[in-house]
């Protein structure tokens, strides 16, 4: 096979600070060194409560507002100790319940909308059917009575907690001008550390969204309600990056025809060499076409209702892990199709197999578009839970995209992994695309890789291939026991056991104690090559398993293919 090795360029466009947006400005100055994370953590909250403040470098500049405060809040509350003593008393303000003078019960009595008709915080005073109260109220009340219909009625999710009588018994919602959609804030409650008490703040008249009007009230109405009710499951500073997820996406369940998540998308598209549960202010509200996934993946919407059914027990990643694995999937598994998923949008997009509005969606951003006319192997690297998009084209019109994910989940180190991209067939370990061509990936820590290829051929219907990593000389010698072993429950939701198959069958997988008694008997359908198979320590009737010694044997008809040992810890 012939090696030919690619440099891959990347093209950076100097702008000039009058044409740089906000985000831009703030992250290329981060990189440059001339602010750090908590500068900017206090700069954006300038921007978005006390717009006059922000300093002149930062002030005019454009840029899309928070679609919610509430991460902006978590952060700050997490890194309070490194701002100075002058920032913190600025900051505090920021985190007062409003005092408004004026209020309004929805009709169901379930929210009190807080409001005034004078001053900065106005509302529009029109009251067009003579009640007595502001229409801009009555409809975001109704707004609330709607999203609570969806939420908690039609969804399934608990509702918010009660917040101890504070300004009665309603769920409190403020209404004021602000320089973002809204916010969700919170206090724990001082009788039990575990639970949280939340309001919410809208904005005064959305006339600064790109979404403008009631449409942008009624999205607000969505994320941020939905706030509150995760914030009654439990909560953690690390799982805001998934909070914020999980709130955008409602927006598009609650209002299907307002769409105002689509204008956050390009912060996600655009920055795909980025860790899944990295969270920066913007990127996180595009990352909600993770759930628009998971919903057509699964065939349903109760798998976002699952995730936080395990947010409870245990954090953002590992509760998704295991939402997903009640619906017969796993994260690692579906984040590489995830990443496959995201090269089918705009003019790619296919609105029946994939994302159902993705035809509105921006396209990924492309590491590197090569003409392909001999054996083509490079390396390169990944941060981890991250993808990398590689195009090569054929002169006969055809488009090969492959898309490697490193799926290590365990430390913050980039991963190496070599593609390769090849004519012929039969080679070993090679998986076949179309007219002759073959491709791999190999990388040293190859259980912890999987890749996608796309294939466009004119006139035809786009072939989707996910495939495993190997190591280069790969062979049963190199295979784990299981990892991780031991496996511990405490630490880990799944131990994973590889096999190798020369040719797709029918698999009998047996997982046994010690003494020979038999917990699990499973017969599954696996393609050939490396494989691997999951075990919660649970036997077939769903029971937790003791900690001890336990012995798998994996055979296809009567050859055996693994037999080893997991050691089960408790």
């Amino acid at each position: 096979m012939k090696i030919k090795t690619l440099l891959i360029f990347t093209f950076i466009t100097i702008q000039t600070a009058s044409s740089q947006t906000f985000q831009q400005k703030i992250q290329g100055d981060v990189r440059q060194g001339v602010l750090t994370e908590t500068q900017v953590l206090y700069i954006r909250a300038l921007r978005s409560f006390a717009p006059d403040r922000v300093p002149e470098l930062y002030r005019d500049l454009s840029g899309l507002p928070l679609k919610s405060a509430t991460g902006l809040l978590v952060r700050i509350r997490s890194r309070w100790n490194e701002f100075t003593p002058d920032q913190q008393s600025v900051l505090q303000s920021f985190f007062y319940r409003p005092d408004l003078p004026d209020s309004y019960v929805s009709p169901s009595g379930y929210f009190k909308i807080h409001y005034t008709t004078a001053g900065y915080h106005a509302v529009s005073p029109d009251d067009f059917d003579f009640s007595g109260v502001p229409d801009y109220v009555e409809e975001i009340a109704n707004s609330f009575e709607y999203v609570y219909s969806v939420e908690i009625e039609q969804l399934g999710f608990n509702p918010p907690n009660d917040d101890n009588n504070e300004d009665g018994p309603e769920w409190d919602v403020y209404i004021q001008n602000i320089n973002h959609y809204g916010y969700t804030d919170y206090l724990v409650d001082p009788g039990d550390p575990n639970r949280w008490i939340t309001y919410i703040t809208m904005d005064n008249d959305y006339t600064h969204t790109p979404t403008k009007g009631m449409n942008a009230a009624r999205v607000t109405a969505a994320h941020e309600f939905f706030h509150m009710i995760q914030f009654g499951y439990y909560f953690r500073n690390e799982d805001i990056f998934l909070m914020e997820v999980g709130s955008t996406w409602m927006e598009d369940v609650v209002y299907d025809y307002v769409n105002d998540y689509i204008f956050y998308l390009s912060y996600f598209f655009n920055d795909t060499n980025t860790s899944f549960d990295y969270s920066d202010g913007w990127r996180e509200y595009g990352l909600c076409i993770w759930f628009h996934f998971l919903e057509k993946r699964c065939g349903t919407r109760d798998i976002v209702r699952h995730v936080w059914e395990q947010i409870v027990y245990y954090p953002a990643v590992e509760a998704l892990d295991m939402a997903l694995r009640g619906m017969g999937h796993t994260y690692d598994e579906e984040l590489a199709l995830f990443y496959g998923w995201n090269y089918m949008t705009g003019s790619r997009a296919d609105t029946t197999r994939f994302y159902p509005e993705g035809h509105n969606y921006p396209m990924v951003r492309i590491d590197g578009s090569f003409q392909f006319h001999q054996d083509t192997s490079f390396t390169e690297g990944i941060v981890p839970t991250a993808a990398r998009y590689y195009q090569f084209s054929e002169n006969n019109g055809n488009t090969i995209t492959l898309i490697p994910t490193n799926l290590n989940r365990d430390d913050n180190t980039p991963g190496e992994f070599t593609l390769s991209l090849i004519r012929g067939e039969g080679y070993p370990l090679y998986t076949y695309l179309e007219n002759n061509l073959q491709t791999r990936i190999i990388a040293e820590d190859y259980l912890r890789w999987k890749c996608v290829a796309v294939v466009e051929l004119p006139g035809q219907e786009t072939l989707f291939i996910p495939f495993n990593a190997n190591q280069l000389g790969f062979s049963e010698e190199d295979l784990p026991a299981s990892f991780p072993n031991p496996f511990m429950i405490t630490n880990h939701a799944m131990t994973t056991i590889p096999f190798l198959l020369e040719e797709p069958g029918n698999i009998h997988i047996m997982i046994a104690r010690s003494s020979g008694y038999l917990v699990k008997d499973e017969n599954q359908y696996y393609e050939s090559g490396l494989q691997l198979y999951y075990w919660d320590g649970k036997d077939d009737r769903g029971e937790s398993m003791p900690s001890g010694i336990y012995v798998y044997i994996v055979t296809s008809g009567s050859k055996l293919i693994r037999r080893d040992k997991i050691a089960l810890i408790r």
